[in-house]
């Protein structure tokens, strides 16, 4: 059996996907997934901090993530079909991760839940000890406009010069 006949169609998928969504996408956006697939494919070491897009398989088709990442902290932004719009925030420290997620919707944060052991395992496998946390950001905004309204009615700030 020819291994490398069989693979064909996937990198012919793979790439077929990816000129579809990369097409639908602003020519700045196009320039950073050209570039990062480039950077990760040559092994170049980078400088940080680095963001960018990146193409992600999902159930229908491919989605982009946005991403900033520094040596010890990742965020990443992608709107997935089966679970939504997520944030992920990732810090390391010595031998540790945390990692928050946050979504729109409980349905969501639950089916995200599942997996949490799933995930912790595997980190746990490669040497760091996982902390994963999820939230609902409808929540966390309404808490941030509701703590700024009440500074912005309660507060006095006076300057004289």
């Amino acid at each position: 059996v020819n291994k490398g006949k069989q693979s064909q169609p996937d990198v012919n998928f793979f790439g077929d996907e990816l000129e579809s969504v990369i097409e639908k996408e602003p020519a700045e956006h196009r320039q950073e997934i050209i570039s990062y697939l480039v950077r990760e494919l040559s092994g170049q070491e980078q400088s940080f901090p680095r963001q960018g897009v990146i193409p992600v398989y999902d159930d229908d088709g491919l989605s982009l993530a946005h991403y900033i990442r520094t040596r010890d902290y990742l965020i990443i932004n992608v709107e997935l079909s089966a679970l939504g719009m997520l944030d992920l925030f990732a810090r390391k420290e010595n031998d540790s991760i945390k990692i928050m997620v946050c979504a729109d919707n409980e349905m969501s944060l639950k089916k995200l839940e599942i997996s949490a052991p799933d995930l912790k395992n595997r980190l746990s496998s490669s040497g760091l000890k996982a902390t994963v946390s999820f939230h609902n950001r409808n929540f966390i905004i309404d808490k941030m406009i509701e703590i700024n309204s009440y500074y912005s009615l309660n507060s006095v700030f006076d300057i004289k010069v």
